[in-house]
């Protein structure tokens, strides 16, 4: 049979007995199927993406796995579009491979997967649901050892957003760690959560014109010669190879080509002229405590090889869960010494530990 009589059958069948059949692998009764692999995939990409700052965070866990030490987010949105172009310098993806990263099952990390507070990754399934959930996803560039430049299209109206986009989240201080206390669930509030459990990168977040104004500040090479040649010939990582571009006039071509920043002439004039201030890191915006405590964890994780501070990754919600075990096992034991907890437990996070206070006080004999 023909691709095409194939297709016509398929059709037809369709037709008569809905699309059921096309996502079914087993009919097992009584109400029970076997899903086929491809149905079950879907369902999980759409369970894994229900926001565009879900989309942001499986990029932000992309960069961390390919080695980054800076990203770059720019985010912007056109009537119901919201548009996201994340670049870094991690260690890129081969040519042949910048289409089949969105399929399912697809990963660099055979042996291991990492756990943090958003889950598991390395399942190979993070950006086949990107790509599922937004209208559009794909590699703009990246070349092996030289980073990556993804660009998201997501449809806001479908794949929803907090509203409040500028508003940072409030930090307080705890045992000497930061903790976000208050602030939407918005992209900004993502990235500083990120940049609190990974101190050891270096995030920003602006317009297109204002990350290129920073790669631009940020960059200590001007090498001669056009864009490609600088890519091919030296060893420079892909965001640096902008430094080559001096002239305001080729900014915006160079600029769409190999990053997907979409600027005016009039803000690439702006740009090289100084006119548009460079970023500051994400963490800027809370001071100089912050900066201080960033730079020394930079050290720490440098010191410690990349070991992380396993209990921030249990969730408030599971905390409560044991603290309310704690209570419930201690009514049995308090009885046979006429004691009984005062208030609930006190659970604290440290490094590496979970520490629970608990208040004593004598029960009265009966």
């Amino acid at each position: 049979m023909s691709s095409k009589e194939s297709d016509n059958l398929l059709n037809f069948v369709t037709s008569l007995a809905g699309d059921h059949f096309l996502k079914i692998e087993e009919n097992l009764g009584d109400g029970f199927v076997r899903l086929k692999i491809s149905e079950a995939e879907r369902r999980q990409a759409k369970h894994d993406i229900r926001s565009v700052e879900d989309i942001v965070v499986e990029l932000l866990r992309n960069s961390r796995d390919s080695g980054a030490s800076k990203t770059f987010v720019s985010s912007h949105k056109e009537d119901q579009l919201r548009k996201i172009v994340v670049i870094d310098d991690g260690c890129g993806i081969p040519t042949n491979l910048h289409e089949k990263i969105f399929e399912p099952r697809v990963t660099s990390k055979l042996d291991t997967v990492v756990l943090d507070r958003y889950g598991v990754h390395g399942r190979g399934m993070a950006l086949f649901s990107v790509k599922s959930a937004a209208d559009k996803a794909w590699v703009v560039s990246s070349f092996p050892g030289k980073g990556s430049v993804f660009k998201i299209e997501a449809n806001t109206a479908i794949l929803g957003e907090r509203k409040d986009q500028s508003t940072f989240p409030t930090i307080r201080w705890r045992q000497g760690e930061p903790q976000i206390l208050r602030g939407p669930h918005n992209i900004v509030r993502i990235l500083v959560e990120f940049n609190i459990d990974h101190p050891q990168m270096e995030i920003y977040l602006g317009s297109p014109a204002e990350i290129l104004s920073t790669m631009l500040t940020l960059n200590k090479s001007h090498p001669n010669g056009n864009f490609s040649d600088v890519l091919e010939q030296t060893d420079l990582k892909l965001w640096r190879c902008i430094g080559c571009v001096s002239q305001a006039k080729i900014l915006p071509e160079m600029a769409k080509k190999y990053f997907e920043l979409e600027i005016s002439e009039r803000n690439a004039h702006r740009i090289m002229n100084r006119e548009i201030k460079p970023l500051p890191r994400i963490f800027a915006e809370f001071g100089e405590n912050l900066e201080h405590w960033l730079n020394g964890k930079e050290k720490e994780v440098s010191r410690s090889s990349g070991k992380e501070n396993l209990s921030k990754f249990i969730q408030d919600e599971d905390l409560e869960i044991l603290s309310q075990n704690i209570v419930k096992n201690f009514d049995e034991v308090g009885k046979k010494y006429f004691l009984k907890l005062q208030g609930k437990p006190k659970i604290q996070r440290g490094r590496n530990r979970i520490k629970i206070d608990l208040d004593l006080e004598r029960e009265e004999e009966i």
